[in-house]
């Protein structure tokens, strides 16, 4: 079924998401991505909070993981082939070494900016046009 430009942004609109309120904590915040980096933006305004995030960022001086299969697309062609226990000991299992830091994230930057006087959070993330939208609301207007 095709569905034209019109019958597209309906659907995807039923589906947008919506905050009244601030969200308090990073994984209630809106997301933002690009397929590269990542952002939450959460917060009341005091501070509004912006977290940072790549999907490449992984610490690994103390295991070097075989490139030819530690990689995403070998993840997904593992999962897509219903190899799940393979993908796991892949991606997992073969670099737990307990005296040794096992791949981890590596934190990145959070930019915090407060909002003097902010009252009143509402945000919208658009599906069909991949963008989100805000406004904080303060006691001076």
């Amino acid at each position: 079924m095709h569905l034209s430009d019109k019958q597209l942004a309906r659907l995807l609109e039923q589906h947008d998401m919506f905050w009244n309120a601030a969200p308090e904590e990073w994984l209630n915040g809106i997301p933002l991505a690009n397929g590269e980096v990542g952002a939450m933006v959460w917060g009341d305004g005091e501070p509004l909070k912006i977290t940072l995030d790549r999907y490449d960022c992984w610490e690994l001086r103390e295991q070097q993981p075989d490139p030819e299969i530690y990689t995403y697309q070998n993840l997904r062609r593992l999962v897509e082939a219903g190899a799940e226990q393979t993908a796991k000991s892949d991606m997992v299992d073969r670099w737990r070494v307990p005296e040794k830091p096992h791949p981890t994230r590596l934190p990145m930057p959070r930019v915090e900016m407060t909002v003097p006087g902010a009252e009143a959070f509402r945000g919208r993330l658009e599906l069909m046009k991949a963008c989100a939208r805000g406004s904080i609301e303060c006691k001076k207007g």
